[in-house]
């Protein structure tokens, strides 16, 4: 099977060479579809993307799967909390009422969905704070979810835990889950590590030990948040929120510990390279801040990063600092590998990167947060929560999406590369080939 796959890819390697149009250079745009493409979700919270093999967006949201066979025209809602406990009993013997947060979706080439999340205690005023990283599982194309799963569990004296877990497949027999770690700061609980746990595909069994990816501690600062994309030569890159304590001289000034995006990347997803800030508020000393990263790959080998910033909020500002941020995503000027060289950022966008225009439209006193890209079937989704503070709007999800194909690579050479990184797949997974069909065939 694996060999007709590539013999079915080199045909359209083919195509691809005598298609190239003459003299053609440089990388496609990336422009928006009319925001009003894909109708927002009237709920709030942290939306997360991915797509079953048959075409399915799936969309993980405040304890819900949601379902698209529309490319997000319409949704069908799944709750997936009723195979889930609702209280646990810590080893002291206190019993912990529980809410769970940060849902993130990942499917396996098997079809099987892991739904990964964290559940801590509810309604913390003081006292022991119980906290969790869990994962659900479905066999049915996310239609149920079973079998819940606690992977890290501990509890803390303040409200100190684990955070906002990420899941992606690092080599062929493994899984790593990424997770925000601030239980061991040593600054009030202020910094933060970021760790992660394994899972073997061929035992289908978990290897719950704690490793440290990115050393938050060790560098003074809180990082957190992290979210991990496969890059087009096979390694990986990890954009996070970093919190820096060392007061670190950004453009010549030492900022207010503003919180920044940085980057890091991996050969294997599990030793990391020392992290580059790739965004940072324009001025650094003045407290604004760059958070809640999200990264993905495109089809040409470039990474779209989005982050929300509050630097550019347009009016009164919110009582809750969170929501004086607006959603922005830059794109990478080439493609990313391993060793591809990026521009530490002094204050605003790496020069490695070029920041799009604003994907869901700013308004007065209006609020974006917890927003994600992701590049699935061809197409760049972006998304957030969106309202506004004088509740003139209510939150809700907002969705974009821009039309992307394998147009931007315009040289035999660069679509060869590309064949060569994602052919292996093609066939597995089916997204690199359908990107190159629809290239071939002008759509």
């Amino acid at each position: 099977m694996r060999k007709f796959c590539m013999i079915l890819v080199s045909s359209f390697l083919l195509l691809a060479m005598l298609m190239m149009p003459a003299g053609a250079s440089g990388m496609q745009a990336v422009v928006w579809e009319a925001a009003s493409a894909v109708p927002p979700v009237n709920v709030a919270g942290y939306p997360r993307l991915d797509i079953l093999s048959n075409g399915t967006l799936i969309l993980a949201n405040s304890g819900t799967i949601r379902k698209s066979v529309n490319g997000g025209q319409t949704w069908v809602r799944k709750d997936v909390t009723q195979n889930s406990a609702t209280t646990v009993v810590s080893s002291s013997g206190q019993t912990h009422t529980l809410v769970r947060e940060n849902w993130q979706p990942f499917v396996l080439m098997d079809g099987t969905v892991m739904l990964s999340y964290r559940a801590r205690t509810a309604n913390y005023t003081t006292g022991e704070f119980y906290t969790s990283i869990r994962v659900m599982y479905s066999n049915d194309n996310a239609e149920t979810f079973i079998n819940e799963e606690i992977l890290v569990e501990n509890t803390a004296s303040a409200f100190r835990g684990y955070w906002e877990p990420f899941i992606i497949q690092i080599d062929e027999d493994t899984l790593a889950l990424y997770y925000a770690n601030d239980l061991d700061g040593i600054v009030g609980g202020a910094q933060q590590n970021i760790c992660y746990v394994t899972y073997d595909l061929e035992t289908k069994t978990w290897n719950k030990t704690q490793r440290v990816a990115i050393n938050g501690i060790s560098r003074n600062s809180r990082d957190g948040m992290p979210v991990v994309t496969q890059l087009s030569d096979g390694s990986f890159a990890m954009v996070f929120e970093a919190f820096d304590y060392n007061r670190r001289s950004y453009n010549g000034v030492y900022g207010q510990s503003p919180f920044v995006i940085s980057m890091s990347r991996s050969a294997d997803g599990k030793s990391w390279s020392t992290p580059v800030p790739i965004a940072a508020p324009q001025n650094i000393t003045a407290g604004d801040r760059c958070a809640a990263p999200y990264i993905t790959t495109l089809g040409d080998g470039r990474i779209a990063v989005s982050y929300m910033c509050d630097e550019d909020y347009i009016g009164t500002p919110a009582e809750k600092a969170v929501y004086n941020c607006n959603m922005d995503v830059i794109v990478s000027k080439g493609v990313v590998t391993l060793n591809s060289g990026i521009v530490p950022t002094t204050g605003g966008v790496s020069s490695s990167f070029e920041k799009l225009a604003d994907p869901i439209a700013q308004v007065s006193n209006g609020y974006q947060i917890w927003c994600c890209v992701e590049y699935l079937d061809g197409r760049l989704y972006a998304v957030c929560s969106s309202g506004t503070n004088d509740k003139s709007e209510s939150s809700k999800l907002k969705f974009r999406r821009a039309n992307l194909s394998l147009s931007a690579l315009t040289s035999p050479d660069a679509v060869s590369e590309f064949l060569v990184s994602n052919g292996e797949s093609s066939c597995e997974n089916g997204r690199p080939l359908l990107a190159l069909m629809r290239w071939a065939f002008g759509e």
